[in-house]
């Protein structure tokens, strides 16, 4: 035997609904504020030039002809090196920043 809905339960799912779509859209738009604030310090911008550089170098000169396959430059370990500091730093920034987007009340206290 099924339960028949009445419109009591229609009313309160459709608010549920409806408050639920308001949170979801008010936590997008705080997670943008933040976003878009924090790519605004001068530590993330560098950290995205610096990225930007690099994969603008990659893809410079990805379609060069390579010489040898066994000549290895003195420029290649620096790069690899300096390129995975880089990515290191800004996925712990990255990490940082999702985690208190996530837990705001622990930033809080």
């Amino acid at each position: 035997m099924k339960h028949s809905l009445t419109q009591s339960d229609i009313n309160s799912a459709e608010c549920r609904l409806a408050q639920s779509r308001r949170a979801s859209h008010e936590s997008f738009a705080q997670m943008r504020s933040a976003i878009g604030s924090r790519l605004a310090q001068p530590s993330s911008l560098l950290v995205t030039m610096g990225l930007g550089a690099l994969l603008g170098v990659w893809f410079a000169r990805r379609h060069r002809p390579r010489v040898k396959q066994d000549a290895v430059s003195v420029r290649a370990p620096i790069v690899g090196l300096v390129s995975t500091l880089l990515l290191r730093f800004g996925l712990q920034r990255l990490a940082d920043t999702w985690m208190r987007l996530r837990d705001p009340d622990s930033s809080k206290g």
